[in-house]
């Protein structure tokens, strides 16, 4: 009997420093996901919660979940958007991390030359992040050549989510796509790191929603799920994850 496998590994820098229209139907029945916190849905809370007792607690989840459930986001990641799907590996490239908020905070420079005049995002950071993706890109090539019968994607998270960034009101993104929604006001991002989210003192945005950072190191759900379509459709993976199957439009998950 054939087994089809979908196996994601989330690679990032960040160690810490309205929901999909359709879901596809992609005949996966098993999903292995190696990564951190980008994509953690939970076992890092079981297994560590006395460490970060923030991200089991509100606001965390109060997006879609309505509770915390150790994501580190206000709901769902890309992961619960890519839930179902002869082996498939997908690898992600790294996020523009220069429009990261804790790293826009960290960073903070008055020479203007260091940003991006279209998004406001550090350059200097998202340049390392596109030097990490195109030796990632290389690096799957070659295992391709060596491992032909192995569908093996690059998922293009920063040119995804780029898509954002460049143009927030168009995504719905009315509040800020480079402040923090969850932390502590005080700060040009919202993201000082001696005040977290969840903790005394943090304040969260009446909209998530309206907002991509979440807790400045981490996406909303609204962010995720943009990322999400942009894979599913096909336009931001190498090869395209739309010509890897077919596509059955299903109904929207209902909250849980």
């Amino acid at each position: 009997m054939r087994i089809n496998v979908l196996f994601i590994v989330t690679l990032s820098f960040l160690v810490y420093v309205e929901s999909l229209p359709t879901k596809p139907t992609l005949n996966f029945e098993s999903i292995f996901n190696f990564g951190d916190s980008l994509s953690d849905t939970g076992n890092f809370l079981i297994s560590t919660g006395a460490y970060v007792p923030n991200i089991g607690r509100p606001p965390y989840g109060q997006t879609f979940f309505n509770r915390s459930t150790g994501r580190c986001s206000d709901g769902r990641l890309i992961i619960d958007f890519i839930e179902e799907g002869a082996v498939t590996l997908m690898v992600p490239g790294n996020f523009p991390i220069g429009c990261s908020a804790v790293l826009l905070e960290r960073f903070n420079d008055n020479n203007k030359w260091l940003y991006d005049s279209r998004n406001q995002c550090y350059k200097p950071l998202n340049n390392v992040a596109k030097l990490h993706n195109d030796m990632l890109k290389k690096g799957l090539e070659s295992l391709r050549l060596k491992y032909p019968h192995a569908k093996i994607m690059y998922a293009d998270y920063y040119s995804s989510a780029m898509q954002f960034f460049n143009s927030p009101a168009k995504y719905g993104f009315t509040g800020s796509v480079l402040k923090a929604c969850c932390g502590e006001k005080d700060g040009r991002y919202n993201a000082k790191p001696n005040v977290r989210c969840g903790e005394k003192g943090s304040t969260t945005c009446e909209y998530p929603s309206t907002y991509a950072n979440w807790d400045g190191i981490h996406l909303t759900e609204a962010a995720y799920r943009h990322i999400a379509t942009g894979l599913i459709s096909g336009r931001f993976t190498i090869p395209s994850f739309r010509k890897n199957k077919g596509f059955t439009p299903i109904s929207e998950p209902k909250s849980k």
